[in-house]
């Protein structure tokens, strides 16, 4: 398991502002999952996190489960979890807490991509 930890500003806030914004909770969700993804890919390989060549993952897919408000004056706390393991994907577990309960809970498909993509480079479609 890999734990993050998040403090909201002011500006993350929902239309209620005492709230935390779906989209934002989403997108503190998705980076932690990747980069456990990425983190898990050093260590299958046996490898120092970040040696070269670098391990890249992507989002392939992101279902998320907004369980109840999440406040926007407290420190949330993201566990995220493997739970497959395929070729060139891994597919994660994720929790969002605060004060206690669970708040938001995702399911998250990584997929490795090629290190040209940091570069900028484009890919056929």
């Amino acid at each position: 398991m890999s734990v993050a930890r998040f403090t909201p500003k002011a500006h993350h806030c929902a239309g209620p502002t005492h709230f935390v914004n779906g989209g934002i909770l989403a997108t503190v969700i998705d980076c932690h999952c990747i980069c456990t993804a990425a983190a898990a890919a050093y260590r299958d390989r046996g490898r120092e996190i970040g040696s070269n060549p670098e391990i890249y993952y992507a989002t392939l897919k992101l279902d998320v489960e907004y369980l109840r408000p999440t406040p926007i004056d407290a420190e949330l706390e993201l566990q995220a979890r493997i739970v497959e393991r395929a070729d060139q994907t891994y597919v994660l577990s994720c929790a969002v807490n605060a004060d206690g309960k669970t708040r938001v809970r995702a399911r998250v498909e990584a997929v490795e991509v090629p290190s040209s993509w940091m570069l900028g480079e484009r890919t056929p479609s």
